[in-house]
């Protein structure tokens, strides 16, 4: 995963559990870069993002909003939620 200079995000690889892209399905592997649109629910309209990590299956971000989202698997609740293995879920 990665940010460019106008916030927009993209990942390459594997987008195992949705960490890439929640919206598609989890076999598809990337070999091109992939835009990741990011959407902050009380908003309503994308995001720029300001900073990325990414982990095996899973992604963070933090918005210009200040607002930090996290998609992918939840294994040992790596995403915060607590009991929630292996989810795929929509950035939160």
């Amino acid at each position: 995963m990665f940010v460019t200079s106008q916030g927009l995000l993209y990942g390459l690889g594997n987008n195992r559990k949705g960490c890439i892209d929640p919206s598609i399905g989890e076999s598809k592997i990337f070999t091109q870069p992939h835009r990741t649109k990011v959407i902050l629910a009380s908003e309503g309209s994308e995001s720029r993002v300001v900073l990325v990590a990414a982990g095996k299956a899973r992604t963070l971000v933090t918005t210009s909003e200040d607002s930090v989202i996290a998609w992918g698997s939840n294994q040992n609740g790596a995403r915060g939620f607590k009991g929630k293995d292996h989810q795929i879920g929509k950035p939160k």
